[in-house]
């Protein structure tokens, strides 16, 4: 069973798919992951995994993450408002996510800052820029390094992220953690459960069978 089988089998978000997912997020890998505003609000338990139009993601409070292969494998992306410098930093530093360049926009202008391989989150310099920007400056693209130093394009318009490489595959669970934890300001309990979904490491059932996924 891989996720391109798991698309082809027609189901949603059955209770077997949940329970599947808990193994699959360490093992299964990705080239993009995409986090968008659900249609209608979130029922039931608030994070799950689903699969909608054919695309498998994750739903949690207030988003829908999805991964794939292949950007064109996506629908078109929605348009976010860029987070401040402070607020990207903040995240950065509270996950513990290193930066690597940060791009900024103040008005019609773009501002790069980037040191390749180093952690600049904590740079003193970004102190001076933001305070000659009057704390005002947005940030539309950063490149985070996941937990085994894979460096993913983060832009937070269009809240996509993806590693250098047409090819470039990520582990689901640092492809989501690093993302979510970078574009969304995750609450204390949202980071938990975050946490405890992708980084439990709980095994699906060694005689699972396909036709269980769709009871329940």
């Amino acid at each position: 069973m891989d996720a391109k089988t798991l698309l082809r089998t027609g189901i949603t978000d059955t209770p077997n798919l949940q329970q599947l997912m808990r193994s699959a997020v360490q093992s299964w890998k990705a080239h993009v992951c995409m986090v968008v505003e659900p249609d209608s609000p979130s029922t039931g338990d608030a994070w799950r995994w689903v699969i909608k139009d054919g695309h498998l993601g994750l739903h949690g409070p207030g988003f829908i993450a999805y991964v794939a292969s292949s950007r064109k494998d996506l629908h078109a992306p929605e348009e976010f408002d860029a987070p401040l410098l402070a607020e990207v930093r903040e995240r950065a530093a509270a996950f513990s996510i290193p930066l690597t360049s940060i791009r900024m926009l103040m008005t019609n202008r773009s501002i790069g800052y980037d040191a390749p391989g180093e952690d600049v989150t904590h740079d003193p310099q970004l102190d001076g820029i933001s305070a000659a920007l009057g704390r005002e400056e947005g940030v539309i693209e950063a490149q985070a390094l996941t937990s085994t130093r894979v460096p993913l394009r983060c832009n937070f318009i269009s809240r996509i992220a993806s590693p250098p490489g047409a090819r470039a595959l990520v582990p689901f669970v640092e492809l989501l953690g690093t993302t979510l934890r970078l574009f969304l300001g995750l609450s204390n309990e949202e980071a938990a459960q975050l946490g405890n979904l992708l980084d439990s490491g709980e095994s699906a059932p060694a005689r699972w069978e396909q036709a269980d996924l769709f009871d329940g």
